[in-house]
């Protein structure tokens, strides 16, 4: 991939986001229950940097496992704040992990899709799925499909958990310590334990997750029907040292994905391995692609080009 020409705002990096107290987050948060039963907030971040380009608006999962600050963490920066630098509106979508499941989960989530088309006239819309919120976004891609008239225009899954069938899986793990204390979530993966949830949180989110299909050969066609059809330009952004969603949870969908379309856009899909081999400054764990110390240049950056239709 090409990377984005960051020259001129060497030394800005410092001062180029906003600092965002809680009460600013809550300002930019409405509650959404008449979307669905189990939607919970959508946070809007409107873009800080006028673009040359007019930018098309992004819709966000929260990420899950990961506390949704992760995504803007004031001038640290953070993905959202990077896409919002880039020109593009972007709006996060949480959910209430007690009340919710994943087809639920999905329904709202397309509705809020479609729903910030036609609000913001736009008729393009980018789909970013993040950690084990990626599953959700994957799903109401689907759906939009689906019904006809989709808005999405590409999708970008960074950390994306999407297929936990495969032996000794952080999923399989995580759920032999659901029923002990809450403090054993997450004790063996540093990552998780640092940008987490708290761990009640955490338990309520790993509990809606589906169960493991009960076969290794055909779990992704039986969790995400429909995706060899699929024809929305993908990229995974997947973390080498990721232990939470490392690349035996996300190549299987990736191989599916728009594997019977035929022509180009079978061929608009990529697969980036966040790794040394990849010429980037280390093996990414599953935090530090949201909140590494080089995660800007090296992961936000890349997708910000995907999105923008600016890659190889």
């Amino acid at each position: 991939m090409k990377r984005l020409a960051l020259a001129a705002l060497v030394g800005l990096s410092a001062c180029r986001y906003p600092a965002l107290t809680d009460a600013d987050l809550a300002a930019r948060t409405s509650p959404a229950p008449s979307r669905g039963a189990c939607l919970e907030t959508v946070t809007a971040f409107p873009a800080t940097h006028a673009s040359a380009v007019r930018r098309a608006p992004i819709v966000v999962t929260s990420p899950s496992l990961l506390a949704p600050r992760v995504l803007h963490r004031g001038r640290e920066g953070g993905l959202v704040a990077y896409l919002n630098f880039q020109g593009h509106a972007v709006y996060v979508v949480g959910f209430d992990a007690p009340s919710c499941d994943e087809a639920l989960a999905s329904r709202a989530f397309a509705n809020v899709v479609r729903e910030v088309s036609q609000r913001t006239r736009e008729p393009v819309v980018h789909v970013v799925g993040t950690s084990l919120g990626a599953p959700i976004a994957v799903r109401a891609v689907g759906l939009l499909a689906d019904e006809g008239g989709s808005p999405v225009g590409r999708v970008a899954l960074v950390g994306p958990g999407l297929d936990y069938a495969y032996p000794r899986s952080f999923l399989a793990r995580e759920r032999a310590h659901l029923g002990g204390p809450a403090g054993y979530l997450c004790a063996t993966v540093e990552s998780c334990r640092r940008l987490s949830h708290e761990p009640e949180v955490l338990r309520a989110h790993l509990a809606k997750l589906p169960p493991e299909a009960p076969s290794l050969f055909t779990p992704t066609a039986e969790r995400y029907p429909g995706l060899s059809g699929r024809h929305e330009p993908v990229l995974f952004v997947v973390g080498k040292a990721d232990g939470v969603a490392p690349s035996e949870s996300s190549y299987p969908v990736f191989l599916a994905w728009g594997s019977a379309t035929p022509g180009a856009a079978r061929s608009q899909k990529r697969y980036f391995l966040a790794a040394r081999e990849n010429a980037l400054g280390d093996d990414y764990d599953h935090a530090e692609l949201f909140a590494g110390a080089s995660s800007e240049d090296e992961i936000f950056a890349p997708v910000a080009e995907f999105v923008e239709g600016e890659t190889d």
